[in-house]
């Protein structure tokens, strides 16, 4: 395991062919967005009794999101997982929006916000969520045909379905540990980055999709 600065990995997500990036548990915290499940502090908030609006949240968690969605649009990430406690569809609304159901795989699905878009989502009831077989399916062949896998937030405690990125030893994928506290995937990793996910997304989107495709 080696750690890595911002522009090694740069250097490495260039050269992959098929990077994918999973978000697991605990997003939703380093963002700064606690409604859901704080890992760090554990504790967790019934959803059930939560009402959001995408249109309320935050500026910066926002940004954050259109970053990424950016970096999937301009295939920097071939696809995403996440089995974090959120939905990143809400924050989307003027993204193309096939793009955002071509690439994203969202397995443990979200809080149904009112003026969500989005259909057929699977619900998320507290820390559970009705597991759609087709979908885990689909993550295991993303993770096995992936030459690089970028892990962030992941934390096998909290979910089963973090322990998924395992299966990368039988392909043929690296894996990258960024936002490395309390990350146990640290001891199977290839490279490590510390450095916060908003900082390292908007520094490839600064370095790769501002100059290549936005300037």
């Amino acid at each position: 395991m080696y750690k890595i600065s911002i522009d090694d990995f740069i250097n490495i997500l260039t050269k992959s062919d098929y990077p994918v990036l999973f978000i697991g548990s605990g997003y939703d915290y380093i963002i700064g967005y606690k409604y859901y499940y704080d890992y760090r502090s554990d504790v967790k908030i019934n959803l059930e009794k939560t009402s959001l609006i995408c249109r309320d949240l935050d500026k910066n968690i926002i940004d954050n999101y259109k970053t990424l969605l950016d970096l999937l649009e301009y295939d920097v990430f071939k696809f995403m997982i996440t089995t974090s406690p959120f939905c990143l569809y809400r924050c989307c609304n003027d993204v193309d929006k096939n793009i955002i159901r071509d690439k994203i795989l969202p397995l443990i699905g979200c809080i149904d916000c009112t003026d969500c878009f989005m259909d057929k989502l699977p619900r998320l009831t507290m820390i559970g969520a009705e597991l759609d077989h087709k979908l885990i399916v689909k993550a295991l062949t993303e993770i096995m045909i992936s030459d690089l896998l970028i892990i962030s937030g992941l934390n096998p405690i909290l979910s089963p379905l973090n322990l998924l990125p395992l299966l990368i030893r039988y392909g043929r994928g690296k894996i990258v540990v960024i936002e490395t506290n309390y990350n146990p995937y640290l001891s199977v990793a290839d490279y490590w980055l510390q450095l916060s996910l908003p900082r390292t997304l908007n520094n490839i989107h600064d370095r790769l999709c501002r100059n290549k495709f936005v300037g």
